[in-house]
Formats: C-alpha cells, sequence, structure tokens
C-alpha cells in the first residue's frame, strides 16, 4: 500500500472572544458563583484556576473573591467549579476566571461580570421594654481596609440614637456600635437604622419595637426641718 505524509505547522491563537456570566448580588451578602467548566478531551485534566478581579483597577478590599487554585475535570463532562465573591458597597466589577492544564499549557477563560445591589437588610434588631426605660442593641462592623472608616447613623424613629454618635473603625479592625431605644409614649411599629459610609457603603437594619406602660415609680420622700429645703 501507499502512504501520504503531510507535514503541517501553524499558530495557535488566543480566543477571539471570551465567555462572559453576569450576576446581580446584594452587597454584604455572602455569593457562591458558578461556573460551568466543559473539558474538551476524553482523558480527566486538572486545572490550575487563575482567579482575580479585572475591574475596578483601583478596588482594594472592599471586594472580595475566593476559589480553590486546582480543578479537576473528568474526561468529556461538564461540571461546575464555584467561587465566592462578597462586596460591601454597590458598584460593577469584573472577575476573570483562566483555568489551565499545566502539562499541555492549553487553557479555557471565562468572565463574571458582578452588579453590586444596596441590601434590603443586614440584619433585624427588636427592641421590647417599658416607657423612659433604656434597650440597647450592640451592632459590630468590621473594617477590611487600610485606613479608618467613618459612618453617619440615621434612624427613622425619634426613640432610636446611637453610643458613640460619631462612629469610626480603625484600618482592619472591628469596632461595636450600640443602638439605644428610648421611648417616651406606649405603643409598637417598625423603623429602619442605616450606618452610612463613603467607602463601605451603607448598613440598613430593620427595627421593630414595643414599648409597654411603665409600672409605678417608687415616690420621692422630703425630709427637711421647717425653714430649709430638700432635694432628691
Amino acid at each position: 500500500g501507499k502512504a501520504i505524509v503531510f507535514k503541517l505547522s501553524g499558530t495557535a491563537l488566543p480566543p477571539s472572544k471570551v465567555r462572559r456570566l453576569s450576576a446581580q448580588v446584594q452587597c454584604k451578602t455572602p455569593h457562591v458563583q458558578g461556573v460551568e467548566v466543559s473539558n474538551w478531551l476524553q482523558e480527566s485534566q486538572r486545572f490550575s484556576v487563575d482567579l482575580k478581579l479585572v475591574e475596578p483597577a483601583d478596588a482594594r478590599d472592599e471586594i472580595k473573591l475566593h476559589g480553590v487554585e486546582t480543578f479537576d475535570l473528568p474526561g468529556g463532562l461538564t461540571r461546575e467549579y464555584k467561587f465566592n465573591a462578597y462586596a460591601y458597597r454597590e458598584g460593577r466589577a469584573l472577575a476573570r476566571l483562566v483555568f489551565t492544564n499545566p502539562k499541555t499549557e492549553e487553557y479555557l477563560t471565562v468572565e463574571v461580570e458582578f452588579k453590586f445591589v444596596a441590601p434590603e437588610t443586614v440584619g433585624q434588631i427588636e427592641f421590647n421594654t417599658t416607657c423612659r426605660q433604656v434597650a440597647t442593641h450592640p451592632v459590630a462592623i468590621f473594617n477590611p481596609l487600610p485606613s479608618p472608616v467613618v459612618f453617619k447613623c440615621e434612624a427613622s424613629s425619634p426613640d432610636v440614637r446611637f453610643s458613640p454618635q460619631n462612629f469610626a473603625v480603625p484600618p482592619r479592625s472591628e469596632a461595636t456600635l450600640d443602638i439605644v431605644y428610648q421611648p417616651i409614649l406606649v405603643g409598637s411599629g417598625t423603623a429602619t437604622v442605616k450606618l452610612k459610609s463613603a467607602e463601605l457603603g451603607d448598613y440598613p437594619y430593620s427595627v421593630t419595637y414595643e414599648a409597654k406602660p411603665a409600672g409605678l415609680e417608687k415616690a420621692p420622700i422630703f425630709k427637711a426641718p421647717l425653714g430649709s429645703t430638700d432635694t432628691v
């Protein structure tokens, strides 16, 4: 028989178009993002995974991405690679994942475009007390940035205040703020509390409260000789 042999040469170019996914995620809420990866070979491949934040280029630690660095995929199958995403404030971000086979140097690139939106609430606060009595609820805030963060505290109810009123969190530290409720009238209802920061965005809390009638207070007793005064 005869055999015809061809010698081929060429250049492998990068993909002309990168697959891009999109996701809308609430800020200050842990999110697990899945990315489908297909093994184009009929044998198992172990990929090295490079996960990085591409945009915004000036982002610091207000956006966090985390995923495992290796991903095993049986031949001919499609499975999800999952990674964690967390953002402190609203905005858009672009994450890029590159799956590389170290042996063949073949790779696959996937991008995920995130839209981080404001959360409806990050916590529920309940107050149940009597009139003129003080109830407190501590709130801990962590600052992941290398610089201090100052918060402006707002409440929709006049019976709610903050201690301290000027709230600042040192770099890469946690600080606690007391939300204080001291009602003067009997009643129940709902309110909102919002801690606002330019660097870390808003922390909205939902508040439910109930103020019951105060019990009888101890009557003051005055004792003084004639012609003098006494104070309590």
